[in-house]
């Protein structure tokens, strides 16, 4: 692909989120999944449960204050 060839996101990924609604999403997002410190654990939970690991990784807070 050219570097001047511009993908159109589509409207909901092209839109501005404030930042009122990413904090609300991210509290929602660190309260509503399971979260493990230790991967091991989590990929065993993962095994017995027939799930996958979501592993997410961060420079800073997920609350969006760094």
């Amino acid at each position: 692909m050219a570097e001047d060839a511009k993908v159109d996101p589509g409207p909901e990924l092209s839109m501005v989120v404030p930042g009122s609604e990413n904090k609300t999403r991210s509290q929602r997002l660190a309260t509503t999944l399971p979260w493990y410190a230790d991967l091991d654990a989590a990929a065993e939970a993962a095994t017995r449960q027939g799930k996958l690991v979501f592993w997410l990784h961060l420079l800073g807070n997920i609350d969006g204050f760094t």
